[in-house]
């Protein structure tokens, strides 16, 4: 069994260290010494906090999953907040992203402890069945009470199950934290895409009258460009100048904007019935030589 130390000035509390800080001059054989080798490395987790982490590496990914439901509750605020800002929403989701993240790391962190913890706990109890076995020949039924006792002391001062149903509680919490923070972005995203149709809807109000106006005077622009040229095909005065009379030029241009808007119109509408006309469902087609097979059969 090899145990690796480091090299340091001050006193580490790594795991060699620790099996030499035990009481090594009350074992009686070397069974006790395995006993205590065996209990200090399944239960070395624990000392985490006094190797240099300066606290239990559960109590970090607890802090950190604590930070993680804040922040939902703060994003949630942020999202039913009448006076925030619509322009900050895609920041708040990007921020909600990094927290979704984070928290997915943390769930995969964990289920690798829990695989560690789920095999320290494994050696445990191979351990205790193997010092203190559950079925011995010619044995009272108090002593074998009396190891079965032993075995579960040994099991439980390790901490293994402890560490273990803390693990599962820390990933309930952190499953909970996710689902809610998928959540809020979903709402937040929905939102953001409702403000973006509001916009889009507006602009098309403002849009729309100036359409209708270069729609109705591009045609007026058009006749009175054309009206001007100086053909012999208009009339004209003594002179030779172009002379148009009121009549003759109203009759023209009313005429001239009516048929521009029949047409366009009759653009818009065919345009409109062409997207909007229902696909005909397709009948599966029979192939003709199976048909013909049959027939013959």
């Amino acid at each position: 069994m090899a145990l690796e130390t480091r090299r340091h000035v001050h006193t580490a509390d790594n795991l060699l260290e620790t099996i030499r800080q035990g009481d090594l001059g009350g074992f009686r054989d070397s069974n006790d010494l395995i006993k205590h080798i065996i209990f200090e490395a399944i239960s070395f987790p624990n000392e985490f906090k006094w190797a240099g982490l300066g606290e239990h590496v559960l109590d970090i990914f607890e802090a950190e999953i604590a930070s993680a439901v804040d922040k939902e509750a703060k994003f949630f605020w942020e999202f039913t907040d009448p006076k925030s800002n619509p322009r900050d929403m895609n920041l708040t989701i990007e921020r909600a992203a990094k927290s979704t993240w984070l928290v997915k790391d943390i769930r995969d962190e964990l289920r690798l402890l829990r695989q560690l913890f789920e095999n320290q706990l494994k050696l445990a109890q191979e351990v205790s069945e193997t010092f203190w076995p559950t079925l011995m020949s010619g044995e009272t039924r108090s002593s074998k009470e009396a190891r079965k006792s032993i075995r579960e002391s040994f099991i439980g001062e390790s901490g293994v199950e402890t560490l273990i149903q803390r693990v599962k509680q820390m990933d309930e919490d952190a499953s909970t934290t996710l689902d809610g923070l998928s959540n809020i972005i979903q709402a937040m995203q929905a939102q953001a895409s409702l403000k973006e149709a509001e916009a889009a809807r507006f602009m098309n109000a403002i849009i729309l009258p100036f359409t209708v106006m270069t729609v109705i005077f591009t045609p007026l622009s058009f006749l009175t460009s054309l009206f001007a040229v100086n053909t012999s095909g208009f009339p004209h005065n003594g002179d030779g100048e172009l002379s148009l009379s009121t009549k003759w030029f109203s009759l023209r241009m009313v005429f001239g904007e009516l048929t521009s808007l029949v047409a366009t119109f009759l653009l818009v509408w065919l345009a409109y019935t062409w997207q909007h006309k229902p696909k005909a469902d397709k009948k599966p087609k029979t192939d003709a030589r199976l048909s013909n097979m049959k027939g013959k059969r």
